[in-house]
């Protein structure tokens, strides 16, 4: 499940929805009270992502696929092969056209595919354990080119941000004994803090200043034997230092083995942020101490799939979600108004109230052995 964003030219949001047992792929449209499916196509190959361009540059949608997963063959007849396929199709998913496509050693996994302005953004595994992703620039004649700007062991996770690449790996690089969160920008890289582990990073602005925020879920669930919890980490940009630093690291209370999507959004403001882990989502309130409350659970009778969800708008303090269980999807209202707060709230309330008087109870006194 993507989200398109504005995509439709009254500015309504689309969403792109891949239907597992179906093989369809879905575009639908949100008018602020449902989602309505208009236009589908047959996957080429395996599903993987989907990004969509702005409106300024022709809002076509690129999906990227992988070859050689299932051993079957594919709708323009060819044999599987090893290799992975970007897919650029118009806004009603009609005249596809390969873009880029690559040959690869073992794996075909494509991590991540997203953008910035024109560009599209591709990150795959290249042979088992090692990754690379670049940029996808339009060429004069049409045609694509790839450049790459970001290669390393298993740097699977990416988050964008203008000229600013952030990558993260769930190992460290024990050959170069770094860590597992980098920063890419003018073609070179740094270290940035992080705890064994990135599950997912994103960047968000939570403080309203002129740089964005690093947010990262790391640790992993199982190490050595020894279940850790996951926690976000949050990365601020320091001047005086040039750098981001590591200011946060708030470890999550639950059952949650790990945490593999934040999703930062922000109402009049205020910033967000929804975090979808193994058994339910969760809303943190980054301004109240990362303070958090579940407001979906996960079906006990569903199959094990991953969960999902989109933010689609807020409305009167009501938000709009889309959620993704066992591909089926459903519409979701929550309310940002924190509970917790509201709970303690009326407890002190309760403690306030004077007691209820009433006539003392007599009754015989206890009788105790004299000191």
């Amino acid at each position: 499940m993507y989200d398109l964003g504005e995509f439709f030219p009254d500015g309504s949001r689309g969403v792109l929805l891949f239907r597992i047992p179906e093989k369809i792929i879905g575009l639908y449209k949100y008018n602020g009270e449902r989602l309505a499916l208009l236009d589908r196509a047959e996957p080429w190959a395996y599903f993987e992502h989907a990004y969509a361009l702005p409106q300024k540059y022709g809002s076509n949608i690129a999906i990227a696929y992988e070859y050689g997963r299932f051993v079957k063959e594919v709708q323009h007849k060819r044999k599987p092969q090893k290799k992975i396929a970007v897919v650029l199709y118009d806004r009603k998913l009609d005249n596809p056209r390969v873009i880029y496509e690559e040959r690869v050693l073992a794996r075909t996994d494509v991590t991540y595919l997203g953008g910035n302005g024109g560009r599209i953004f591709v990150n795959f595994f290249h042979d088992e354990e090692f990754t690379k992703g670049g940029y996808l620039l339009r060429q004069k004649d049409r045609s694509w080119k790839f450049k790459r700007m970001v290669a390393g062991l298993r740097l699977e996770h990416i988050a964008l941000f203008e000229d600013i690449i952030v990558a993260g790996s769930p190992f460290s690089d024990l050959g170069e004994r770094s860590r597992e969160l980098r920063l890419f920008r003018d073609d070179e890289w740094s270290e940035l803090g992080s705890v064994r582990g990135v599950n997912t990073v994103e960047f968000a602005e939570l403080d309203g200043d002129s740089e964005p925020e690093i947010i990262v879920a790391d640790g992993l669930a199982n190490i050595r034997q020894k279940r850790r919890r996951p926690q976000i980490g949050v990365l601020d940009y320091s001047p005086s230092k040039r750098k981001y630093i590591r200011v946060l690291s708030k470890k999550m209370k639950g059952l949650q083995g790990s945490l593999r999507k934040l999703l930062p959004f922000a109402v009049d403001g205020v910033p967000y942020v929804l975090g979808v882990g193994e058994e339910y989502i969760e809303l943190y309130y980054p301004r109240k101490d990362w303070r958090r409350r579940i407001v979906y659970r996960r079906n006990v009778n569903a199959v094990r799939d991953d969960i999902d969800v989109l933010y689609l708008g807020t409305e009167q303090g009501q938000t709009t979600l889309a959620v993704l269980e066992d591909s089926v999807l459903t519409l979701m209202r929550v309310a940002l108004a924190d509970e917790a707060k509201n709970s303690r709230r009326q407890k002190r309330n309760r403690s306030a109230r004077p007691k209820r008087q009433g006539p003392k109870r007599q009754g015989p006194k206890r009788q105790g052995p004299g000191r």
